[in-house]
């Protein structure tokens, strides 16, 4: 991320600056420098999927087909991909605050406000 150009000063005040790096904690994960890992953790963001990495949800080879050179590369290049999908989606994480337990964000999600106070989780 590079910062903008900064505006010219005006009567209201001066100009705001940012650095890039301060533009991308912002745009990204803004307490990532304040929040420590008592407060904070990165938790796996998904769950493996069932049947390993690279598993397609179906099963095309006895199809009449899928016997031509062109429908094998194809199929062996969506296995590939859902291999390397499967292996991008391993590495995600996501913080989450050590106040919110699972049921309290599923109860704001839901519209709930998670008034139970919090609790690990």
């Amino acid at each position: 991320v590079q910062p903008a150009e900064p505006a010219a000063a005006t009567s209201e005040g001066a100009a705001m600056r940012a650095t890039a790096s301060e533009l991308e904690a912002l745009c990204g994960a803004p307490l990532r420098d304040v929040a420590s890992s008592a407060v904070v953790t990165q938790r796996p963001k998904f769950v493996a999927a069932e049947g390993g990495a690279g598993a397609l949800p179906f099963d095309l080879s006895h199809h009449p087909a899928s016997r031509s050179d062109l429908a094998r590369s194809t199929l062996r290049r969506l296995q590939r991909d859902m291999r390397t999908y499967e292996l991008q989606k391993e590495a995600a994480e996501e913080p989450r605050l050590h106040a919110l337990s699972e049921d309290a964000i599923a109860a704001i999600a839901r519209g709930g406000g998670g008034g139970s106070g919090g609790g690990g989780g």
